[in-house]
């Protein structure tokens, strides 16, 4: 009896605890016992510096929407339960991640998927909400920007522009007023001559007239105006030879070393400036010309944001140009290639009718000499120019362009040295070779002279680009 009423009390033990372990196993898969259990409860956020207290509730019930209903509200409602629809599709987001046990094992399948939708950015952009919410640049106090220059880059911008449309405008009007600094291109950005682009001080001396920058100028003027707008940024630079990115913190990196460009936010648009993502097709370079813009895009995966901010600088763009006088006369602006620019004639026309060697290069002196662009600008135009009116194989037989190093006392600039391969009168192939320097008539050169200038090292070849580094037979 006594033994009988032991294994009693032990039975009755091991119930409760069979009935606790079985309870919390049904709490915790039992989804509506998990709603009935914070019906009353409100989750607290801070959203971009604003505090909000949501009802969990009101957090459940939406994501139990029916499919027509979530993408009616979606496509319709610009605010939800008192609240932005983006900021509460945030909310929703950050309370499943911190209940992420709960809601991954007690939601259903179209619940998660729901999810991984809102997560994703793809119908309702929340991918910026709580990113880039100030601004912890440690070099800003120590940029000073010179005042003739900031009136210049404002001067015409209009008022009614939103905060984003006048950061693409001063964006694009640094561009049409700097040029990328030649002499620290032509020493491979290396010794003495580069130092002074390496001290922020250098900034300051930087007007419309004295406009040759390299990247870090371009990035603390940029830097400088993003701040006077209140936009929030980051900076970054490219480390390792190109092959990673790290954000730019003063007291770990040096002002100067490395490639330095930006990233910021403006409203619910996350974009990266960067005005130098190659030195002879830079953004300095083809916004002179009115071609499209390679270094300033915008990095949202939601593509109507992406759409929306290629059409604001296209606008933004246009509004500019259209106050400008031409810098060039372009038939061409955005053709990249010989071969397209055949294929664009053959549409129109059947007759087609080869242009000599001679008078393509004709074509490309004459648009050469036309042209106000100077430096670096210039031998990018030439560049372009080649690629347009020679052929691949005329490019590697007929006509070829080295950017070179010129160098003289104390000093350094670039040149260009062209070497043409055509027939004479009697068909016999004749080489000659050019010095082309922006805003000089083209100087015939011996290769002899050549050899010689690059034995005693006035001039030499770039890294990065094509060597010319001629021999002797």
């Amino acid at each position: 009896m006594i033994l009988f009423e032991k294994c009693a009390k032990y039975l009755d033990k091991l119930y409760d605890f069979q009935y606790e372990k079985m309870t919390k196993a049904r709490d915790y898969v039992s989804y509506n016992r998990y709603k009935h259990k914070v019906k009353n409860d409100f989750y607290e956020i801070v959203i971009d510096k604003n505090n909000y207290s949501i009802s969990a509730m009101d957090i459940l019930t939406f994501m139990e929407l029916s499919e027509e209903e979530f993408n009616r509200i979606l496509e319709n409602k610009k605010t939800y339960k008192n609240i932005s629809l983006p900021e509460f599709l945030y909310a929703v987001n950050e309370y499943c991640n911190e209940n992420k046990t709960k809601c991954s094992h007690l939601a259903s399948e179209p619940f998660l998927k729901r999810l991984e939708e809102i997560t994703s950015s793809t119908k309702v952009d929340i991918q910026m909400i709580n990113q880039y919410n100030e601004n912890n640049d440690s070099m800003l106090d120590k940029i000073r920007v010179n005042k003739e220059l900031e009136e210049f880059i404002l001067k015409d911008m209009p008022s009614e522009f939103t905060t984003l449309e006048k950061a693409i405008y001063i964006y694009i009007k640094m561009c049409k007023t700097f040029t990328y600094d030649d002499e620290y291109f032509s020493v491979s950005q290396k010794g003495p001559l580069t130092e002074k682009h390496k001290d922020i001080g250098y900034v300051e001396s930087i007007t419309p007239q004295n406009n040759k920058v390299v990247c870090f100028e371009f990035d603390a003027i940029y830097s400088y105006f993003l701040n006077k707008l209140r936009v929030n940024y980051k900076n970054f630079v490219l480390c390792d030879k190109g092959k990673s990115t790290r954000e730019f913190e003063d007291e770990y990196d040096n002002y100067g070393d490395g490639h330095m460009f930006l990233k910021f936010r403006c409203g619910k648009y996350f974009v990266e400036a960067d005005s130098v993502t190659s030195v002879l097709k830079s953004d300095m370079t083809l916004a002179k010309l009115n071609q499209s813009l390679g270094g300033l895009w915008c990095a949202n995966i939601n593509e109507q944001t992406e759409l929306s901010f290629q059409f604001t600088m296209e606008d933004v763009y246009k509004k500019i140009a259209e106050k400008e006088p031409k810098i060039i006369q372009n038939d061409f602006l955005e053709i990249e290639s010989f071969d397209e620019v055949v294929s664009q004639f053959l549409e129109k026309t059947d007759k087609f009718v080869p242009l000599s060697l001679e008078d393509k290069f004709d074509i490309l002196l004459r648009k050469l000499n036309s042209t106000k662009l100077e430096g670096i600008d210039a031998y990018s135009y030439l560049l372009q120019l080649k690629k347009i009116l020679f052929s691949r194989w005329e490019q590697k037989d007929n006509f070829r362009v080295h950017i070179i190093r010129n160098s003289r006392e104390n000093s350094s600039e670039t040149v260009a040295i062209l070497s043409t391969k055509f027939p004479d009168k009697d068909g016999k192939f004749k080489i000659s070779r050019f010095i082309y320097k922006p805003g000089y008539e083209l100087v015939p050169v011996s290769r002899e002279h050549i050899i010689f200038k690059y034995a005693v090292g006035e001039m030499g070849d770039i890294d990065g680009l094509n060597p010319l580094t001629p021999k002797k037979r």
